[in-house]
């Protein structure tokens, strides 16, 4: 092989690797652009003005587009509280998911759907924590109020959708009590 020969695969080999890593630089520049603007677009549709909470409603694939879904996590919460899903929980939580007029946003059904399709995080809960706490503080007491009202019964609503012995026995399970304790916590905490 020649000297030149050599040098040419050398400046090649460079070349590719400087490519593959300008590309992976651009992919991150046009994800952080996204991420900004989805941020952007939270704070105006919803009055987040908190930084690190919508970063992480960003981080959860929250945009304003979905901001309505959010209401339903402590639902999905419950539903997967004993670690598996009932078809009667879904369907709870796909009936609250149609009264909120969300059914025909593509991205809303999607992020819906992967809440329905596999247990939620730890992240997602603690997200939706922050989230209440930040309405606290931009609330009215009443309106608050009302909203936790919603949510609990909606909650409740939930897990007694899988039932106990007819529906009637043991409706709730401990595991989803304690998730509903935690919601109502959240609610407390803000």
């Amino acid at each position: 092989m020649s000297e030149d020969q050599f040098e040419r695969r050398g400046n090649a080999l460079e070349d590719m690797f400087f490519y593959r890593s300008d590309q992976e630089l651009l992919e991150q520049i046009k994800q952080d652009l996204a991420d900004k603007e989805a941020r952007e677009q939270l704070a105006s549709f919803s009055g987040i003005t908190n930084e690190h909470l919508l970063d992480e409603l960003v981080s959860q694939n929250v945009r304003a587009e979905t901001l309505a879904c959010v209401t339903l996590i402590p639902l999905v919460v419950v539903a997967w509280a004993d670690g598996k899903l009932d078809e009667e929980e879904k369907l709870a939580v796909l009936r609250a998911f149609k009264e909120k007029g969300l059914a025909t946003n593509p991205a809303a059904v999607s992020l819906v759907e992967g809440w329905l399709s596999e247990p939620p995080g730890e992240e997602l809960f603690a997200t939706w924590k922050d989230y209440i706490a930040s309405l606290s503080a931009s609330m009215s007491g009443s309106t608050f109020e009302h909203l936790k009202a919603s949510v609990l019964d909606q909650a409740k609503e939930v897990a007694r959708a899988a039932g106990g012995f007819l529906g009637v026995i043991n409706s709730e399970s401990r595991s989803e009590k304690q998730a509903i304790e935690a919601v109502a916590a959240a609610f407390q905490a803000g």
